[in-house]
Protein backbone atom coordinates (compact mmCIF):
# COMPACT_ATOMS: atom_id res chain seq x y z
CA UNK A 1 0.00 0.00 0.00
CA UNK A 2 1.62 3.14 -0.96
CA UNK A 3 2.22 5.85 1.59
CA UNK A 4 -0.89 9.15 1.58
CA UNK A 5 1.32 12.54 0.38
CA UNK A 6 3.29 14.41 2.68
CA UNK A 7 2.27 17.75 2.24
CA UNK A 8 4.60 20.67 3.88
CA UNK A 9 3.86 21.03 8.07
CA UNK A 10 4.33 24.20 9.72
CA UNK A 11 6.42 26.62 9.40
CA UNK A 12 7.62 25.62 6.11
CA UNK A 13 5.41 27.48 3.48
CA UNK A 14 1.82 25.55 1.68
CA UNK A 15 3.09 23.66 -0.95
CA UNK A 16 1.09 23.79 -4.48
CA UNK A 17 2.36 20.58 -5.07
CA UNK A 18 3.62 16.55 -3.97
CA UNK A 19 5.13 14.03 -5.68
CA UNK A 20 3.21 10.84 -6.19
CA UNK A 21 4.11 7.57 -4.81
CA UNK A 22 5.65 4.94 -6.83
CA UNK A 23 3.50 3.13 -8.58
CA UNK A 24 0.58 5.84 -8.77
CA UNK A 25 1.09 6.54 -12.59
CA UNK A 26 2.20 3.70 -15.06
CA UNK A 27 3.49 4.67 -18.73
CA UNK A 28 1.84 3.62 -21.85
CA UNK A 29 2.56 4.44 -25.79
CA UNK A 30 5.93 5.34 -26.95
CA UNK A 31 7.31 6.42 -23.04
CA UNK A 32 6.85 2.81 -21.93
CA UNK A 33 8.82 1.33 -24.93
CA UNK A 34 11.55 3.82 -24.23
CA UNK A 35 11.53 2.68 -20.76
CA UNK A 36 11.54 -0.58 -21.62
CA UNK A 37 14.67 -0.20 -23.80
CA UNK A 38 16.74 1.24 -20.73
CA UNK A 39 18.87 -1.48 -18.90
CA UNK A 40 21.19 -0.07 -15.65
CA UNK A 41 20.89 2.53 -13.57
CA UNK A 42 21.26 3.58 -10.04
CA UNK A 43 19.18 2.32 -7.13
CA UNK A 44 16.95 4.88 -7.86
CA UNK A 45 16.42 4.43 -11.45
CA UNK A 46 16.00 0.76 -11.39
CA UNK A 47 12.93 1.34 -8.69
CA UNK A 48 10.96 4.27 -10.33
CA UNK A 49 11.45 2.06 -13.75
CA UNK A 50 9.88 -0.94 -11.90
CA UNK A 51 7.03 0.84 -11.20
CA UNK A 52 6.70 3.05 -13.83
CA UNK A 53 6.11 -0.22 -16.03
CA UNK A 54 4.47 -2.44 -13.48
CA UNK A 55 6.69 -4.96 -13.67
CA UNK A 56 6.21 -6.72 -10.46
CA UNK A 57 9.35 -8.75 -11.40
CA UNK A 58 11.32 -5.90 -11.76
CA UNK A 59 9.67 -4.40 -8.49
CA UNK A 60 10.11 -7.12 -6.32
CA UNK A 61 13.94 -7.83 -7.48
CA UNK A 62 14.54 -3.55 -7.18
CA UNK A 63 13.30 -3.44 -3.50
CA UNK A 64 15.28 -6.63 -2.93
CA UNK A 65 18.12 -5.13 -3.57
CA UNK A 66 17.65 -2.15 -1.49
CA UNK A 67 16.31 -3.86 1.35
CA UNK A 68 19.02 -6.14 1.44
CA UNK A 69 21.84 -3.10 1.44
CA UNK A 70 19.80 -1.89 4.49
CA UNK A 71 20.52 -5.19 6.46
CA UNK A 72 23.72 -5.59 5.34
CA UNK A 73 25.12 -2.37 5.35
CA UNK A 74 26.36 -0.24 8.31
CA UNK A 75 23.57 2.38 7.77
CA UNK A 76 22.13 3.64 4.38
CA UNK A 77 24.45 4.83 2.13
CA UNK A 78 24.34 8.63 1.66
CA UNK A 79 23.94 7.57 -2.46
CA UNK A 80 21.04 5.89 -1.71
CA UNK A 81 18.99 8.66 0.13
CA UNK A 82 16.75 9.30 -2.80
CA UNK A 83 15.80 5.74 -3.66
CA UNK A 84 14.71 5.32 0.02
CA UNK A 85 12.81 7.97 0.19
CA UNK A 86 10.69 6.66 -2.91
CA UNK A 87 11.15 2.92 -1.54
CA UNK A 88 9.01 4.21 1.71
CA UNK A 89 6.23 6.15 -0.39
CA UNK A 90 5.47 3.03 -2.84
CA UNK A 91 5.31 0.73 0.31
CA UNK A 92 5.24 2.95 3.15
CA UNK A 93 7.40 1.29 5.15
CA UNK A 94 8.03 2.89 8.50
CA UNK A 95 11.44 1.00 8.95
CA UNK A 96 13.06 2.98 6.00
CA UNK A 97 11.65 6.41 7.53
CA UNK A 98 13.46 5.13 10.62
CA UNK A 99 16.57 4.46 9.16
CA UNK A 100 16.87 7.42 6.85
CA UNK A 101 16.18 9.45 10.18
CA UNK A 102 18.93 7.34 11.67
CA UNK A 103 21.20 8.06 8.95
CA UNK A 104 20.47 12.35 9.33
CA UNK A 105 21.15 11.54 12.90
CA UNK A 106 24.52 10.56 12.41
CA UNK A 107 25.40 12.47 10.08
CA UNK A 108 24.12 15.83 12.23
CA UNK A 109 26.43 14.57 15.00
CA UNK A 110 29.24 13.69 12.72
CA UNK A 111 29.26 17.43 11.30
CA UNK A 112 31.47 19.31 13.34
CA UNK A 113 34.32 16.84 12.79
CA UNK A 114 34.03 16.03 8.82
CA UNK A 115 34.88 17.92 6.11
CA UNK A 116 32.47 20.59 4.77
CA UNK A 117 30.48 19.56 1.72
CA UNK A 118 32.06 22.39 -0.44
CA UNK A 119 30.68 23.37 -4.34
CA UNK A 120 31.80 19.96 -5.86
CA UNK A 121 29.13 18.21 -3.22
CA UNK A 122 26.42 20.53 -4.55
CA UNK A 123 24.43 17.31 -5.61
CA UNK A 124 24.99 15.41 -1.68
CA UNK A 125 24.20 18.35 -0.03
CA UNK A 126 20.45 18.96 -2.12
CA UNK A 127 19.71 15.58 -1.36
CA UNK A 128 20.52 15.78 2.25
CA UNK A 129 18.56 18.93 2.80
CA UNK A 130 15.33 16.96 0.46
CA UNK A 131 15.68 13.82 2.85
CA UNK A 132 15.77 16.20 5.66
CA UNK A 133 12.52 18.57 4.94
CA UNK A 134 10.70 15.20 3.88
CA UNK A 135 11.42 13.38 7.40
CA UNK A 136 10.06 16.91 8.56
CA UNK A 137 7.10 16.30 6.97
CA UNK A 138 6.31 12.92 8.23
CA UNK A 139 7.89 13.30 11.73
CA UNK A 140 7.51 17.20 12.60
CA UNK A 141 11.00 16.83 14.17
CA UNK A 142 12.19 20.26 13.80
CA UNK A 143 16.07 19.41 14.62
CA UNK A 144 15.88 18.10 10.98
CA UNK A 145 15.14 22.14 9.90
CA UNK A 146 18.55 23.25 11.85
CA UNK A 147 20.78 20.14 10.41
CA UNK A 148 19.11 22.12 7.22
CA UNK A 149 20.15 25.35 8.34
CA UNK A 150 23.72 23.77 8.93
CA UNK A 151 24.22 22.81 5.73
CA UNK A 152 23.64 25.50 4.23
CA UNK A 153 25.89 27.67 6.30
CA UNK A 154 28.23 24.82 4.62
CA UNK A 155 28.56 25.37 1.25
CA UNK A 156 28.44 28.05 -1.39
CA UNK A 157 26.19 30.57 -1.76
CA UNK A 158 24.27 29.18 -5.05
CA UNK A 159 21.81 31.75 -4.43
CA UNK A 160 23.42 34.94 -5.10
CA UNK A 161 25.55 33.02 -7.94
CA UNK A 162 22.93 31.87 -9.83
CA UNK A 163 21.66 35.54 -9.72
CA UNK A 164 24.48 37.38 -10.45
CA UNK A 165 25.56 34.27 -13.11
CA UNK A 166 29.02 35.75 -14.48
CA UNK A 167 29.46 32.44 -16.84
CA UNK A 168 28.23 34.17 -19.71
CA UNK A 169 31.31 32.82 -22.36
CA UNK A 170 32.01 29.06 -23.07
CA UNK A 171 34.28 28.32 -20.06
CA UNK A 172 37.56 26.87 -21.21
CA UNK A 173 38.67 23.66 -20.61
CA UNK A 174 42.12 24.63 -18.65
CA UNK A 175 40.22 24.84 -15.54
CA UNK A 176 40.64 21.23 -12.96
CA UNK A 177 38.72 20.04 -10.63
CA UNK A 178 41.08 21.46 -7.93
CA UNK A 179 39.84 24.83 -9.04
CA UNK A 180 36.74 25.92 -7.13
CA UNK A 181 35.54 27.98 -10.56
CA UNK A 182 35.15 24.52 -11.96
CA UNK A 183 32.68 23.74 -10.44
CA UNK A 184 30.55 26.58 -10.55
CA UNK A 185 30.74 26.29 -14.69
CA UNK A 186 30.08 22.18 -14.51
CA UNK A 187 26.89 21.27 -15.69
CA UNK A 188 25.75 18.87 -13.40
CA UNK A 189 26.87 20.84 -10.60
CA UNK A 190 24.83 23.75 -11.65
CA UNK A 191 21.80 21.47 -11.98
CA UNK A 192 21.99 20.34 -8.64
CA UNK A 193 22.33 23.88 -7.20
CA UNK A 194 18.84 24.79 -9.00
CA UNK A 195 17.56 22.30 -6.87
CA UNK A 196 19.11 23.52 -3.75
CA UNK A 197 18.20 27.26 -3.57
CA UNK A 198 14.34 25.80 -4.24
CA UNK A 199 14.73 23.86 -0.71
CA UNK A 200 16.42 26.29 0.28
CA UNK A 201 13.24 28.37 -0.26
CA UNK A 202 11.07 25.94 1.80
CA UNK A 203 12.58 26.23 4.76
CA UNK A 204 14.61 29.64 5.10
CA UNK A 205 12.19 31.77 2.30
CA UNK A 206 13.28 34.73 0.87
CA UNK A 207 12.27 36.29 -2.72
CA UNK A 208 15.94 35.43 -3.98
CA UNK A 209 15.53 32.09 -2.64
CA UNK A 210 12.39 31.57 -4.73
CA UNK A 211 13.42 33.32 -7.85
CA UNK A 212 16.61 31.83 -8.34
CA UNK A 213 15.74 28.96 -10.71
CA UNK A 214 13.84 31.49 -13.35
CA UNK A 215 16.99 33.94 -13.45
CA UNK A 216 19.76 30.83 -13.63
CA UNK A 217 16.97 29.48 -16.15
CA UNK A 218 16.62 32.72 -18.25
CA UNK A 219 20.92 33.57 -18.62
CA UNK A 220 21.48 29.74 -19.03
CA UNK A 221 19.31 29.52 -21.64
CA UNK A 222 20.61 33.04 -23.18
CA UNK A 223 24.01 32.03 -23.15
CA UNK A 224 24.81 28.34 -23.46
CA UNK A 225 21.09 27.23 -24.81
CA UNK A 226 20.43 24.61 -27.40
CA UNK A 227 18.09 23.57 -30.10
CA UNK A 228 16.97 20.86 -27.17
CA UNK A 229 15.90 23.67 -24.94
CA UNK A 230 18.13 22.66 -22.11
CA UNK A 231 21.74 24.34 -22.05
CA UNK A 232 25.31 22.92 -23.15
CA UNK A 233 27.27 21.57 -21.28
CA UNK A 234 30.11 18.80 -22.05
CA UNK A 235 30.59 19.02 -18.69
CA UNK A 236 31.23 22.29 -18.25
CA UNK A 237 29.52 25.06 -19.99
CA UNK A 238 29.95 25.46 -23.77
CA UNK A 239 27.91 28.40 -25.03
CA UNK A 240 25.71 28.52 -27.49
CA UNK A 241 27.08 27.00 -30.39
CA UNK A 242 25.20 24.64 -32.40
CA UNK A 243 28.36 22.06 -32.38
CA UNK A 244 28.43 21.57 -28.89
CA UNK A 245 26.19 19.19 -27.03
CA UNK A 246 25.31 18.20 -23.69
CA UNK A 247 26.55 15.04 -21.32
CA UNK A 248 24.13 12.64 -20.21
CA UNK A 249 24.64 13.14 -16.49
CA UNK A 250 24.04 16.66 -16.79
CA UNK A 251 20.54 15.37 -18.20
CA UNK A 252 20.29 13.02 -15.28
CA UNK A 253 20.73 15.80 -12.81
CA UNK A 254 17.96 18.39 -14.18
CA UNK A 255 15.98 15.70 -14.32
CA UNK A 256 15.89 15.38 -10.47
CA UNK A 257 16.30 19.02 -10.11
CA UNK A 258 12.65 19.65 -11.39
CA UNK A 259 11.42 17.21 -9.83
CA UNK A 260 12.14 18.59 -6.64
CA UNK A 261 11.61 22.14 -7.75
CA UNK A 262 7.98 21.48 -8.73
CA UNK A 263 6.89 20.64 -5.25
CA UNK A 264 9.05 23.18 -3.54
CA UNK A 265 8.14 26.09 -5.88
CA UNK A 266 5.30 24.78 -7.96
CA UNK A 267 6.52 26.99 -10.98
CA UNK A 268 5.33 26.94 -14.54
CA UNK A 269 8.71 27.52 -15.78
CA UNK A 270 9.83 24.14 -14.08
CA UNK A 271 7.58 21.49 -15.79
CA UNK A 272 7.97 23.51 -19.15
CA UNK A 273 11.54 22.80 -18.77
CA UNK A 274 10.73 19.05 -17.18
CA UNK A 275 9.04 18.32 -20.52
CA UNK A 276 11.90 19.35 -22.55
CA UNK A 277 14.19 17.11 -20.27
CA UNK A 278 11.96 14.25 -21.58
CA UNK A 279 11.20 14.93 -24.98
CA UNK A 280 14.15 16.40 -25.85
CA UNK A 281 17.23 16.09 -24.39
CA UNK A 282 16.67 12.33 -23.09
CA UNK A 283 16.08 11.60 -26.64
CA UNK A 284 19.79 13.34 -27.91
CA UNK A 285 21.67 11.62 -25.09
CA UNK A 286 19.72 8.09 -26.39
CA UNK A 287 21.22 9.37 -29.60
CA UNK A 288 17.74 9.28 -31.18
CA UNK A 289 18.55 13.29 -33.21
CA UNK A 290 21.95 14.25 -34.58
CA UNK A 291 21.47 17.83 -34.81
CA UNK A 292 23.13 19.94 -32.01
CA UNK A 293 23.13 16.86 -29.88
CA UNK A 294 25.37 14.61 -27.92
CA UNK A 295 28.12 13.18 -29.70
CA UNK A 296 27.95 9.45 -30.04
CA UNK A 297 31.33 8.76 -27.72
CA UNK A 298 29.36 10.83 -24.82
CA UNK A 299 27.40 9.97 -22.09
CA UNK A 300 25.80 6.37 -21.67
CA UNK A 301 22.53 6.88 -23.15
CA UNK A 302 19.10 7.90 -21.33
CA UNK A 303 19.93 6.75 -17.84
CA UNK A 304 16.83 9.58 -16.59
CA UNK A 305 13.96 8.43 -18.33
CA UNK A 306 12.33 6.69 -15.58
CA UNK A 307 13.53 9.83 -13.25
CA UNK A 308 11.71 12.35 -15.81
CA UNK A 309 8.75 10.42 -16.16
CA UNK A 310 8.10 10.14 -12.42
CA UNK A 311 7.12 13.52 -12.01
CA UNK A 312 5.16 13.68 -15.12
CA UNK A 313 2.15 13.89 -12.64
CA UNK A 314 1.97 15.31 -9.20
CA UNK A 315 -0.86 15.67 -6.39
CA UNK A 316 -1.97 18.94 -6.23
CA UNK A 317 -4.28 20.73 -2.99
CA UNK A 318 -7.86 20.10 -5.24
CA UNK A 319 -6.98 17.09 -7.30
CA UNK A 320 -3.85 15.99 -9.36
CA UNK A 321 -1.53 17.99 -11.80
CA UNK A 322 0.00 16.88 -14.78
CA UNK A 323 3.44 18.40 -16.35
CA UNK A 324 3.48 16.14 -19.35
CA UNK A 325 1.52 15.11 -22.33
CA UNK A 326 3.05 11.41 -22.06
CA UNK A 327 0.58 8.88 -22.01
CA UNK A 328 -0.16 7.24 -18.99
CA UNK A 329 -2.23 5.27 -16.50
CA UNK A 330 -2.56 7.13 -12.99
CA UNK A 331 -4.49 5.29 -10.25
CA UNK A 332 -4.77 7.73 -6.80
CA UNK A 333 -7.47 8.25 -4.61
CA UNK A 334 -8.09 12.17 -4.60
CA UNK A 335 -9.60 14.18 -1.52
CA UNK A 336 -9.73 10.97 0.46
CA UNK A 337 -12.29 8.75 -1.38
CA UNK A 338 -12.36 7.74 -4.29
CA UNK A 339 -13.40 9.29 -7.48
CA UNK A 340 -16.87 7.97 -8.83
CA UNK A 341 -19.16 9.29 -11.19
CA UNK A 342 -22.52 10.54 -10.38
CA UNK A 343 -25.54 10.45 -12.14
CA UNK A 344 -27.32 13.75 -13.29
CA UNK A 345 -31.08 14.10 -13.21
CA UNK A 346 -32.72 15.77 -15.65
CA UNK A 347 -35.29 18.64 -14.46
CA UNK A 348 -38.61 19.16 -15.97
CA UNK A 349 -38.94 20.24 -19.51
CA UNK A 350 -40.34 23.92 -19.91
CA UNK A 351 -43.41 23.85 -22.38
CA UNK A 352 -43.66 26.48 -24.71
CA UNK A 353 -46.75 28.47 -23.22
CA UNK A 354 -45.23 28.55 -19.46
CA UNK A 355 -43.69 31.10 -17.83
CA UNK A 356 -40.25 32.26 -19.07
CA UNK A 357 -37.80 30.77 -16.25
CA UNK A 358 -35.78 34.07 -16.71
CA UNK A 359 -38.98 35.86 -15.20
CA UNK A 360 -39.19 38.96 -17.49
CA UNK A 361 -42.72 40.41 -17.06
CA UNK A 362 -44.91 42.05 -19.94
CA UNK A 363 -46.16 45.66 -19.61
CA UNK A 364 -49.24 44.22 -17.91
CA UNK A 365 -47.33 42.87 -15.19
CA UNK A 366 -48.00 39.35 -16.37
CA UNK A 367 -44.77 36.79 -16.73
CA UNK A 368 -43.34 36.41 -20.54
CA UNK A 369 -44.32 33.08 -22.19
CA UNK A 370 -40.98 30.72 -22.76
CA UNK A 371 -41.96 30.68 -26.36
CA UNK A 372 -41.69 34.84 -26.62
CA UNK A 373 -38.61 35.13 -24.40
CA UNK A 374 -35.74 32.95 -23.97
CA UNK A 375 -37.35 30.30 -26.07
CA UNK A 376 -38.13 32.18 -29.46
CA UNK A 377 -35.36 30.50 -30.84
CA UNK A 378 -36.04 27.16 -29.70
CA UNK A 379 -37.76 24.29 -31.91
Amino acid sequence: MPAPIAWNRSPLPENRFAPLPLGAVCLEGDARERLRAERGGDDEERLCRAFLLADEGEQHEAVRRLKDKLEKEDGVRLASLRALMRLHGALNDASVAQALLETLKRYYDGMQDAPALGADSAALAADLTQTALWLYNLTGNKALLTLCAKLRAQGPDWTSLLHTFPQTRPVKELLTEEDPAYWRADGQTLAAALRACGLRALYEGGMKNETAFQAAWKKLSRYHGAAHGLFNAEPLLAGANPARGVLSNVTEELARSLETLQWTLGAPECGDAAERVFYNALCASGRRQQANQQEAAQGSGPAATAIAASGMWMAARDGLAAFGYAPCRVKWVVGGAPVRRTPTKAGKKIGRNDPCPCGKLRPNGLPMKYKDCCGRNVR
